[in-house]
């Protein structure tokens, strides 16, 4: 079955206005799988994006007759009038207020005191994030870092989780998640500019590559850990436990077992905040990385 697109939506949401129950079915099967592209996108986890998607297509089917209506009487008028554009602008809108109403319900559960519904909510925001990020690094011309996109990661979903209960987005919110990352990123990026700029005025001063950093680009994971273990147990006991978790083999995403009685946007906040000391302790030691 083909995608549904501009080629083959006109003609089946005409039959589908007209009565056709053959056309109908197979448009709602096309909308279903376009509802279920978009959403994965958004949530990246199968159970939840199925509930997001039932729930848009139940709306349609349910509104479906009253909007043919709406556009018979329109096409009357304007018999050359396109219908796709007017069929896709409103699925969408159904869509996009299912998937607000998710994310309504979610914060109402953490509000009301649910822990797992925060680990849910952190734990999609995370895996959309990643993904958004990667998708800046490509559209502003930027070499893809997976540190640097961790570490911008780490600081938008600090700041959403300090703010997410007090405030009142302008639009969905999805938008003002996505508004807060993108705004770290191009904070990252003036510093990636300006960074940039310097290094090549050093190449152009010097003509000769530098040895500290021929010798960095080559360092090893074990290397690494004799550098960073002795500045890190320097550190406030939380920023050692944190720091020695991640230099471990174990999996990041198993730091939160680490803090079972802290709230998850509590964790994202500590780890930003031991970041940024550990990276003023490797400046005091004239150690860049």
């Amino acid at each position: 079955m083909k995608p549904l697109n501009k080629k083959n939506s006109e003609g089946l949401i005409k039959k589908a206005i007209s009565g056709s129950e053959e056309a109908r079915v197979e448009l709602f099967k096309l909308l279903c799988e376009r509802f279920s592209r978009l959403s994965q996108y958004i949530f990246w986890e199968g159970n939840v994006t199925k509930e997001v998607v039932d729930a848009a297509m139940q709306n349609v089917r349910d509104r479906f007759a009253e909007w043919s209506q709406s556009r018979t009487k329109l096409d009357a008028k304007d018999k050359d009038k396109r219908q796709d554009k007017p069929f896709a602008k409103w699925t969408q809108q159904i869509l996009d207020e299912e998937i607000e109403r998710y994310f309504n319900k979610i914060v109402a559960e953490i509000k009301a005191g649910s822990r797992s519904a925060e680990a849910k909510l952190f734990t999609i925001l995370d895996k959309r994030s990643t993904y958004l990020i990667k998708r800046f690094f490509v559209r502003y011309g930027v070499l893809v870092n997976e540190d640097d996109v961790e570490d911008i990661k780490q600081k938008a979903l600090a700041t959403i989780s300090q703010k997410y209960l007090t405030s009142t987005p302008r639009g969905t919110f999805i938008q003002w998640a996505q508004k807060i990352l993108k705004h770290k990123f191009l904070d990252y990026r003036k510093v990636y500019i300006r960074n940039a700029n310097r290094m090549a005025d050093l190449a152009v001063a010097e003509n000769e590559p530098d040895e500290q950093w021929l010798r960095i680009a080559s360092i090893g994971k074990d290397e690494l850990k004799k550098i960073l273990l002795p500045l890190v147990a320097r550190l406030k006991p939380e920023c050692k436990r944190i720091f020695e978790f991640l230099l471990s083999d174990r999996e990041q995403k198993d730091l939160y077992n680490e803090f079972p009685n802290v709230r998850r946007s509590t964790v994202y906040t500590r780890v930003c905040r031991c970041r940024k000391e550990l990276k003023q302790k490797l400046i005091e030691e004239g150690i860049f990385l």
